[in-house]
């Protein structure tokens, strides 16, 4: 609802007060002949409010045994658009596949860009480390405190 947060500017401009996400929406612009009240033309605007990341929710276990398979999970709720998520060991960004750089070749992981989750299928000593996650979208980024996984 707009009331009391919008105002027609002139003849073809609205102004928004205080967007909230909920406030994204389609919004039709009618030309109108005076007189008559006939529809002559009309333009649709699609508004879309862009919210910043709050810091994330983070879950790292504090100590795996070698061998075992763990999961760090990385949530953020109130992003528009939806953000995306990287996860750093040691200031070092993880690649979404172990396999796939060089670097982690001592490591067996996935990591989901899109849902924030980090799964180790087996740990190793190397994946000790201190772990934080960063979720982003257009409107910024925010990032989780760093937490120590012991292996």
């Amino acid at each position: 609802d707009l009331a009391g947060r919008a105002e027609l500017l002139g003849k073809t401009s609205l102004k928004i007060w205080n967007v909230t996400r909920t406030d994204s929406a389609l919004y039709r612009c009618e030309v109108v002949a005076r007189h008559d009240r006939k529809e002559i033309d009309e333009i649709v605007i699609e508004l879309t409010v862009q919210v910043k990341p709050v810091p994330p929710v983070c879950r790292v276990p504090r100590a795996v045994p070698v061998g075992k398979a763990a999961t760090l999970t990385c949530q953020e709720g109130e992003g528009y658009p939806r953000p995306h998520y990287s996860w750093y060991r040691n200031d070092v960004p993880l690649p979404t596949d172990s396999r796939a750089n060089p670097r982690f070749r001592n490591s067996s992981f996935l990591f989901n860009p899109d849902t924030g989750t980090l799964v180790f299928s087996a740990i190793h000593k190397e994946d000790s480390g201190q772990y934080y996650c960063i979720a982003s979208n257009d409107a910024g980024s925010a990032r989780c405190e760093e937490q120590d996984m012991e292996v």
